[in-house]
Order: structure tokens, then sequence, then C-alpha cells
């Protein structure tokens, strides 16, 4: 090649690296999030928009209407220990039919209340709520899990299976089975008050929660799973719980607090990790308490002055929705709209700027079951507000409440659902 040729050809090559240089450059610039498309390890520019999407595909009408069906103390399902076959599935087709007579398209069904089952578990007994004593199946080895999902799903009714992952017994009357968890590993347990729970702490009780977790979602169609807002239990005046063995094991001179709400946001995280590997299309979430945490000036919490789940019970919910290991979040905002304490639309405003551009869906919970201490406007006019402020639905507490009709409350959620109406 002649030098003339050369010269010619230099200022080309040297022109397409230059090109080749700045995109790269753009390239790497868009990757790691040049202009706050990455947060915490995930693309929200995607998940923002399309994960809701794909979450509101999974509710029907793509409006979350549902309803809390409490298993616990027999709240709501069965309505007593110890009922026929039949019996248990009369009263699920009742909740079945009230749900559709009533545009409610979800339900959110409790399965585990106590470290035990409503479906069938190799991991967890029998429910005492169901058969009347825990370990002992009912009648005819009836599914109530497995039937309701059924039903519903004939219905257009979706399922969530509610479960309360810490809860080992509600009093200190609680008979165990033998071959209940908490009975075969005493040592993962920790006594507080009258009641009994799993020390979140301890990794052998991640792993059985994360288990028990993806038993249900690989065995049933359910179309998702939520845990409630029980974590570290409530705190009792007077009274500390007493984790002060795993602290010692596990603490590694981490603030205790800190220390106890990373062990929260591991289960968290790992349940959703693990649902996801069994099925992508199940869904998790959280309904945590309604108040992360009060403002202090600094910390950004809300106009509120309530108990601080963040400080109390130790649930982080914003962590969980930042990292991105929760598709949905319901916190209980079971305040009305005059509470000095916690206004309820204070506390809709904050979660709606908390879960903005995040991916998670936030569905409103709402206290029906203070419809008669409240103005019988006041449960229309809270799903009204949800849905001014483009929140993604509501889910209802209170059952009995709502059968009732107490002050009005179904006659209210029928009409907001009434598509004649809207």
């Amino acid at each position: 090649m002649s030098k003339k040729l050369k010269f010619k050809v230099l200022p080309v090559l040297f022109g397409a690296a230059v090109i080749l240089l700045v995109a790269i450059i753009m390239l790497i610039v868009i990757i790691s999030g040049g202009n706050e498309r990455v947060k915490n390890g995930k693309d929200t520019a995607i998940t923002s928009n399309d994960k809701i999407n794909y979450i509101k595909q999974i509710i029907p009408d793509g409006e979350m209407k549902g309803i809390w069906i409490a298993s616990v103390g027999n709240i709501n399902y069965p309505s007593q220990k110890g009922l026929s076959a039949d019996m248990l599935r009369n009263e699920l087709d009742a909740i079945v039919a009230m749900c559709k007579e009533n545009s409610l398209n979800t339900i959110l069904f409790q399965v585990r209340p106590c470290s035990d089952a409503l479906y069938s578990s190799s991991v967890f007994p029998s429910s005492v709520y169901v058969s009347g004593k825990q370990g002992i199946k009912p009648d005819g080895d009836f599914d109530s899990l497995e039937y309701l999902v059924n039903k519903a799903h004939e219905n257009d009714i979706i399922v969530f299976a509610w479960v309360n992952p810490l809860r080992v017994t509600t009093s200190e009357n609680t008979v165990l089975s033998p071959d209940n968890p908490a009975s075969l590993h005493p040592e993962w347990c920790i006594s507080y008050g009258d009641k009994v729970y799993y020390d979140p702490a301890l990794p052998e009780v991640q792993a059985l929660i994360s288990k028990g977790v993806c038993e249900i979602v690989s065995g049933y169609s359910v179309d998702g799973i939520v845990f409630d807002d029980y974590f570290y239990p409530y705190p009792i005046d007077g009274i500390e719980f007493d984790d002060s063995a795993s602290y010692s094991l596990y603490g590694k001179g981490k603030d205790k607090d800190e220390w106890r709400r990373s062990n929260i946001n591991s289960i968290i995280k790992s349940c959703y990790e693990e649902i996801k590997k069994q099925r992508k299309d199940c869904l998790f979430g959280v309904s945590p308490f309604g108040i992360w945490s009060n403002d202090n000036g600094v910390n950004g919490g809300s106009n509120t002055r309530g108990l601080s789940a963040y400080s109390e019970i130790f649930c982080d919910a914003l962590s969980w929705i930042d990292g991105g290991y929760i598709d949905f979040i319901s916190p209980q905002i079971y305040w009305d709209f005059n509470s000095v304490a916690a206004p309820y639309a204070e506390l809709v405003d904050w979660w709606k700027e908390k879960t903005e551009n995040s991916g998670v869906a936030l569905f409103i919970s709402h206290g029906a079951y203070k419809a008669s201490e409240w103005n019988s406007e006041e449960i229309t006019r809270q799903i009204e507000y949800a849905k001014e402020k483009n929140c993604d639905g509501s889910i209802f507490y209170g059952y009995s409440a709502i059968t009732s009709n107490e002050n009005g409350v179904l006659d209210a959620i029928a009409s907001a659902y009434d598509e004649s109406n809207n």
C-alpha cells in the first residue's frame, strides 16, 4: 500500500473508532443507570410499567377488589370447629357467591393461621380451626384450599393464600400436635406473653417458612401468596421479646433493631425468590401495618402519631419495595378520614408516593369491620379516594360486617363496583 493511500485510510479508521467509542460510552451510561433507570439492581424503566401491567393481567378487570377471609379463631371460616365436609363446602360456596354477586374478584384466604394448615401439607399439621384438634384431618379429608381455588376459578375469582409466617400459638391453652414443627423443634420458638412465635433470626426458621410457602405454590393453583402484618410480635408493656440467644449467635455486633429488620427482610426476599423459581406467574406480597414510621423530621415517615411498624415490629416495607422482592403491598389503613393519629388520606398519599414507579402494586386494605363506628359514607369515600389516587385496588377486612351489611358497608362496596354506576 502506498503512503498516499495510507494517509487517506487513517482518517476514516480514526473516525470509525471515535464513533464506536461514543456508542460504547452511551451503552455503558444506559446500562449503569446514567438517567437513574437502574435502582437497587432493577431496571425501573421496565418494572414500573411492565411489571404493574403484568400484575393487572393476573387480576380480573385489572383492579384488585378483594376480601380477607380469616380462619384464626374461626373468625370467618370455618364458622366453627369440627364441621362436616358438606358444611365446609357450603360455607366456601357462600363466600364465593357473595364475591360474585358483589363484583369482588379476589379472595385472600388464611391457610396458615398458626403453624398449621387448611390444606394438605407435609410440613404443617392440619389446623385445629377445621377439625377441632390440631393434626387431625377434617371430615372426609376435606381440603379447604383446593376446593376454594377450584370453585373461585370457576367463577372468575382469583385466590391468594394468606400465610401468617411466624405465629405458633394464639394463647397459652393451645395444644400443638406432636408433628408440628414447633413441637419437633422447641428451640426454634420464643414465648412472649401468652403466645409462642418462631424466632425470625434462625436460618432453620427462615428455611421452614420458605419451604411451607413453596409447598402451597407447587401444590395448588393459587394466584398469589400474601403475608399479613405479624412479624416480630406487637410490643407488650414491660415484657421483652427474648431473642438474646440468637442475637449472640448471629448479631455480629449489629444494632439489634437493624438486625431484627434484616431478619424479616431476609424472610421476605427468600420467599419471593423461591416462589418465582416455582412459578413466575404467582404473585407475592405483604399486608403490613398501615404506618411504616411516623415522621420525625428526617426519616421520611408519614404525618401520623401511631405505632411504628419500622421500630416496634421491625417491619421495613420500604426495603421490600425498593429491593423489588414483592409484587404488591397492601397496607392496613384501618383508620378513617377524621382520625387525628392516622388520617386515611395522609396514609394513602404516603404509600402512593413510596410505591410510585417502583413496579410494586398498591392495594389499600380497608377496615370494613369498623363500619358500625364510622359515618355511613366513609367506605364509599375511601374507595373513591383510592381510585382518585390511582391505587391498584382495594381489599376489605371484616367479612362478617360485610355480609351483615353493617351500616350499609356491603351496599357501599357493591355500589362502588357496580359497572352501571361507573
